[in-house]
């Protein structure tokens, strides 16, 4: 019986340091197929884990639930902004890249109580009809809003 050697496979797998706020960390990747939507994502809830919270007694409310954070936009390590986040992350970086994620700490509301989104929201989250409905009518009151002021200025 002759032995044969055993074959050892390894998984190439792909990293990305990811900056949010004053934590740094790394994000495995896998081939890096994934979204840039999902590596926000990702970043959020990771900052969220890892975020320092203080001391806490353990029967304490805040201790219990955890804060939701939803990525604002994404940057390069460079300062320049991504804005396709249906976008692979093999595509956008190379192993090892950092990237750099702003998250959202308040939410916004406009003048009707519905949340004011950013562009990076708005590619990200906005994909279904009643979604382009809603921030169809949301510029279309912006641009009410516009012409009223501008009436107020010319009678006013």
């Amino acid at each position: 019986m002759t032995k044969r050697p055993l074959s050892l496979t390894i998984q190439v797998t792909m990293r990305v340091k990811v900056k949010v706020k004053n934590l740094e960390f790394f994000v495995p990747c896998g081939d890096g197929d994934q979204s840039l939507k999902w590596l926000s994502m990702v970043a959020a809830q990771q900052y969220e884990i890892r975020r320092p919270k203080g001391r806490a007694r353990c029967r304490e409310p805040a201790n219990s639930s955890k804060g939701f954070f939803l990525p604002l936009s994404l940057q390069s390590a460079k300062g320049e902004n991504l804005r396709d986040p249906n976008a692979r992350v093999n595509e956008a970086f190379s192993d090892g890249a950092e990237v750099v994620v702003e998250l959202q700490d308040a939410v916004e509301v406009d003048s009707i109580g519905a949340p004011s989104l950013s562009e990076w929201q708005q590619k990200s989250f906005c994909v279904g009809e009643a979604s382009k409905l809603r921030l169809n009518s949301e510029a279309k009151r912006k641009e009410e809003e516009r012409r009223k002021q501008q009436r107020e200025k010319r009678w006013g």
